[in-house]
């Protein structure tokens, strides 16, 4: 397993085995999919508020969710 979210690694190259964080695989790979759609939702969010337009659900839904990695 190759995880590149880890703070706790050596040199800062991420982890390369299980253990570190006692991180597994599929813990990884939800948190990789749920950062990749905050990171959707943080563009529109974006725009939106350019437009004028906010939603304090959305967010912090996106608070939540980068707390939750």
């Amino acid at each position: 397993m190759f995880c590149d979210q880890c703070e706790q690694t050596a040199h800062n190259t991420g982890c390369t085995d299980l253990g570190v964080c006692g991180k597994n695989p599929d813990i990884e790979s939800l948190q990789k999919i749920l950062l990749y759609g905050v990171k959707g939702m943080a563009a529109y969010k974006a725009h939106a508020r350019r437009l004028g337009k906010t939603d304090a659900e959305v967010e912090a839904f996106i608070e939540e969710a980068l707390f939750a990695t």
